[in-house]
């Protein structure tokens, strides 16, 4: 019979043990928020190496909290939406467009990415928080507007992806990004969980 660990919890822990001694002495210039948010991109993606790709603008958190407060938030792909725990925030919205009819046509008609029209009609809506974890194009849409956002930017892939986080890591928009080619949907929603549990332990402190 093979032996290896069953229970969930014991796993989680095992993980984090085993990724605080691979990245001990690493993380001692980043805060406990800094911290955490790499310690679960590390745990999500299995990659240690991603450790210093991570990309935080100046004061993000108090900017998260800012833009939490009108608990909605919009991602690109339905991915990134699926593992965004709800819970965590009570009235926490979710919402992608990717799917909505009106974007497809327009997609097809106009022959732009329905990730791009996405953030088009994203950005027309309420205040929130926006979560790119698949589409080059996505971020730079959000990149062309006028208002400061609060953006996890993180597309993944070799066309556009590096460039389009570059370009965020030097605009006025709050951020958290992860540099070169690395990213995705697991990537998006990982940190993102990581910031609601920041900030619901900040709001019972």
């Amino acid at each position: 019979m093979l032996d290896y660990i069953k229970d969930p919890s014991m796993i989680e822990k095992k993980s984090f043990e085993i990724i605080a001694e691979k990245l001990d002495g690493k993380l001692s210039h980043f805060g406990n928020i800094e911290q955490n948010i790499i310690k679960r991109v590390v745990h999500c993606s299995g990659n240690i190496e991603l450790w210093d790709k991570l990309k935080f603008s100046e004061n993000f958190f108090e900017s998260f909290l800012t833009f939490l407060r009108y608990k909605t938030v919009y991602t690109d792909v339905n991915m990134v939406k699926s593992g965004i725990n709800k819970k965590i925030i009570t009235g926490l919205q979710v919402c992608c467009f990717i799917d909505d009819t009106e974007i497809a046509e327009l997609s097809k008609s106009q022959k732009i990415s329905r990730a791009y029209l996405s953030m088009e009609k994203a950005l027309r809506e309420n205040p929130g928080i926006f979560v790119i974890g698949n589409a080059p194009t996505a971020l730079f849409r959000l990149l062309e507007s006028k208002k400061k956002l609060f953006i996890i930017g993180v597309p993944v892939g070799f066309v556009g992806a590096a460039q389009s986080k570059e370009l965020l890591t030097g605009s006025n928009h709050s951020y958290v990004t992860l540099s070169g080619t690395f990213g995705g949907s697991n990537i998006a929603a990982a940190i993102m969980n990581a910031l609601l549990k920041e900030a619901y332990n900040a709001a019972i402190r």
